[in-house]
């Protein structure tokens, strides 16, 4: 029996060996050709259901997992203990890449745009004022000087609004939005505002979850976020990107507005890193309103965080790198390449 479990083991590691070699080869045809299949199938299985899926999966399978370890461990079998958790580990990393994870491995959005990967501060400072300008203005036009503006949690206008900026997006024309898969709210929603997440993508059932907790001002950028990956987009600065472009693009004022907003907190929150000073400054050329939807967001994050956020975080960073997304959790941040190279290029 031993000797089985072992095999079963080793035969899963090549195939894991396997995966992670071909990969970089694979990616675009496994994007283009073989991901849309996949998606269709499982967002067949999920789309309908008017519960999280993947939520109650997670669930059910941590039990599982966690009874079985129990009891070898109780047996005293610490080999099958090893090699169980073992093969656990690799079938997750199996399934995962050949039902999402490979989208990794795709060209990067920046040749699609052919636009550069770098920026130096005098083009941060330019974008940075003219986002400044931009959202003042629109902000204007929405609530009065002082006041925060507010959105409603309508998930319906969220998706609605997401599609039909996906269909007006010149460099997604490629893509087919009929199977995007609403996005629900996580039972989970508790844990993941004390781990720092507003949200994800479920890449074992194709469904797209919400933290139903967090502050509304953010919340149509993190429904398309989600529905980005669900395209097979899994750079988390492409996401980021995407769901900042189309949204700044609606007809709507308070979701061009949110996706304003996303894009100038990213681009300070640079600025920052570089010259306190100037961070400072810009924050002050804000509409007052648009602070206090910045602090709320703030104090929410502020209010929920806990030790949890202190591993998530880093273990998401260890994942994201292992997934070919170098910088981490820092990959986020890099949709600020993207802003302002794209700004550059395209709307001057």
């Amino acid at each position: 029996m031993q000797v089985k479990k072992t095999l079963k083991t080793l035969v899963l590691l090549v195939a894991v060996i396997a995966i992670h070699l071909v990969s970089p080869r694979i990616g675009d045809n496994y994007h283009i050709n073989i991901y849309p299949t996949i998606d269709k199938l499982l967002v067949w299985i999920s789309k309908f259901a008017q519960f999280p899926i993947g939520d109650v999966l997670y669930f059910i399978a941590a039990l599982l997992i966690i009874r079985k370890s129990y009891l070898y461990i109780k047996a005293k079998k610490w080999l099958n203990v090893v090699l169980y958790l073992s093969n656990i580990t690799l079938v997750f990393f199996i399934t995962f890449q050949l039902f999402w994870g490979l989208n990794n491995y795709k060209s990067p959005l920046h040749n699609t745009l052919n636009i550069s990967q770098t920026y130096s501060i005098e083009q941060l400072e330019n974008f940075t004022h003219k986002k400044i300008d931009n959202i003042n203005i629109l902000h204007a036009k929405i609530a009065g000087y002082n006041e925060k503006v507010i959105i409603e949690k309508d998930y319906e206008l969220f998706y609605t609004e997401a599609v039909k900026q996906f269909k007006n997006t010149w460099f997604l024309d490629n893509y087919s939005f009929e199977n995007l898969n609403p996005s629900k709210p996580s039972v989970y929603s508790y844990f993941l505002s004390r781990a720092g997440f507003s949200g994800y993508f479920n890449p074992f059932t194709h469904e797209n979850q919400i933290n139903y907790e967090v502050p509304t001002i953010g919340m149509p950028l993190t429904y398309t976020h989600e529905m980005t990956h669900q395209l097979g987009f899994a750079s988390e600065a492409e996401a980021n990107f995407i769901a900042y472009y189309t949204l700044k693009n609606s007809t709507n004022l308070k979701l061009r507005y949110a996706a304003e907003l996303y894009g100038l907190k990213y681009a300070l929150k640079e600025v920052r890193k570089i010259d306190e000073e100037k961070f400072l400054c810009y924050f002050e050329n804000l509409n007052p309103g648009i602070t206090e939807n910045i602090k709320e967001t703030e104090e929410f994050w502020s209010k929920h965080k806990n030790f949890s956020s202190k591993i998530f975080k880093p273990l998401y960073g260890i994942f994201l790198k292992a997934n070919n997304q170098k910088h981490g959790i820092r990959s986020y941040n890099r949709m600020v390449n993207l802003m302002i190279n794209y700004d550059e290029k395209y709307t001057n």
